[in-house]
């Protein structure tokens, strides 16, 4: 028989050699084939099939990500792997359902594995949002959202700074700034007054974000630990760049100091 030992799954031919005990009169015989010998791969342990995350109804299977997962080999030792849905990236979820889920080992060994993991659909109608109420349909806008969605998950993506300016992601939605340009902040451009007493309020907003409206506030004095803002506009719509508000010094008093809010659109 062949001399050659192996352990990994594989078909491999067997042969044999015969030496007849009357070496006079019958030939000694090698190589002779004796059929395949298999080593068949084995089966993986799936110690925790993944977690799918939620996707609005009507959206590709595509755009939905596998979190955690893992798998152990013969000797409970960790296989490296990949799992992936079965079915191919443009399925449409139309409704919660259970879809199948391959394990694919990376050792040769193994075979994959195949389960239903459930996908959440949630109806169009509703926003899915993030703990701060920054909606995931806005970090697809804005070309936010990793290419792995597990990459990240949602309240890190809340709390980066994707253009280095200062204001973090979630932020900029309040705002409706762009998260893609450094020089797109909520911030002051000035204040004025003219000769009457009359107020024009300048700021830098967007129009990125929630359709609420800006809120302007006054106050007289900023001393003290507690300082008594006053709304003047609570209607102050948002346009994209500078944004104005004006007021007249009758209503407005000894108030001399102003300040923007921004807030996200209420949930019905």
């Amino acid at each position: 028989t062949s001399n050659a030992t192996h352990t990994h799954a594989g078909t491999y031919a067997v042969t044999a050699d015969f030496e007849p005990a009357d070496t006079a009169n019958y030939e000694v015989l090698t190589g002779l084939a004796a059929g395949d010998f298999v080593i068949s791969k084995a089966a993986p342990t799936i110690v925790e099939w993944p977690v799918a995350s939620e996707i609005v109804a009507g959206q590709e299977l595509g755009r939905v990500s596998l979190v955690g997962g893992s798998a152990t080999g013969v000797m409970s030792e960790l296989l490296g792997g990949t799992f992936s849905f079965v079915a191919g990236s443009g399925t449409l979820v139309n409704s919660t359902a259970f879809y199948p889920v391959s394990f694919a080992p990376q050792s040769a060994n193994y075979a994959a594995v195949t389960n239903d993991v459930e996908v959440t659909a949630y109806p169009a109608e509703v926003t899915i949002t993030s703990e701060r109420a920054t909606p995931l349909s806005w970090y697809e806008q804005m070309g936010l959202m990793p290419a792995d969605a597990s990459v990240l998950t949602f309240a890190e993506l809340d709390e980066q700074d994707s253009d280095d300016n200062g204001m973090l992601n979630w932020q900029e939605y309040i705002a409706g700034t762009d998260p893609n340009d450094p020089d797109s902040t909520f911030r002051m451009l000035g204040v004025t007054r003219d000769a009457f007493g009359n107020v024009t309020v300048n700021w830098y907003g967007g129009t990125r974000g929630p359709e609420s409206p800006y809120i302007v506030e006054a106050t007289s004095s900023l001393a003290g630990e507690t300082i008594n803002w006053v709304e003047l506009q609570n209607e102050a719509p948002r346009a994209e760049g500078t944004n104005t508000w004006q007021g007249i010094a009758e209503e407005l008093g000894t108030m001399q100091f102003f300040r923007i809010l921004a807030t996200p659109d209420e949930t019905p």
